[in-house]
């Protein structure tokens, strides 16, 4: 990872933390001075003595958190053009059926840039990561997700740039 990566990625840390800080403070009358974070030992971020549960994500150049009184996952990812290769490796086949649609294979799709292809790669592929976090083990376990076993809340952006999904259970 180049030094300007690590600095964005940085950055976004810090906008996650200022955005949590914020609607706890606003949303649960919670002085910004009295909110503690930490990191599980997976880094799965928590509030130390809070009820809530929390989940932080980012993508490029945007932010996203969850905050529950239940386990909570949440990502957000740019829709982008991707190498959809990755789907062999960390998709079930129902998941890259439905990322395809009318395309048979990966190799059929050939690297356009569908639109809707690239959307619904990215709806699959948040659900994992929240689902993930949701479990508290991270990216480590996303090729073994089964979506069919969890509960999601999945939208795109108003600007249809970003797909964003959040993981509230298991089924």
């Amino acid at each position: 990872m180049d030094s300007r990566k690590k600095l964005e990625d940085k950055k976004l840390t810090l906008a996650s933390r200022i955005l949590l800080r914020n609607i706890l403070s606003q949303n649960y009358r919670i002085e910004e001075n009295a909110i503690f974070l930490d990191s599980d030992e997976n880094g799965k971020p928590f509030i130390l003595g809070k009820p809530f549960e929390i989940s932080i994500s980012h993508s490029i150049d945007t932010v996203a958190v969850a905050i529950s009184e239940s386990v909570v996952g949440i990502d957000i990812e740019k829709i982008r053009k991707t190498d959809l290769n990755l789907m062999k490796r960390f998709f079930e086949d129902e998941d890259i059926s439905y990322v395809l649609g009318d395309y048979q294979s990966v190799d059929d799709y050939n690297g356009y840039s569908s639109p809707s292809v690239l959307k619904r790669f990215f709806e699959v592929w948040t659900k994992k990561e929240a689902a993930s976090k949701l479990d508290g083990r991270g990216l480590s376990v996303v090729q073994k997700i089964s979506l069919c076993d969890y509960i999601f809340e999945t939208n795109t952006t108003e600007d249809g740039n970003y797909v964003i999904s959040v993981c509230v259970g298991r089924k």
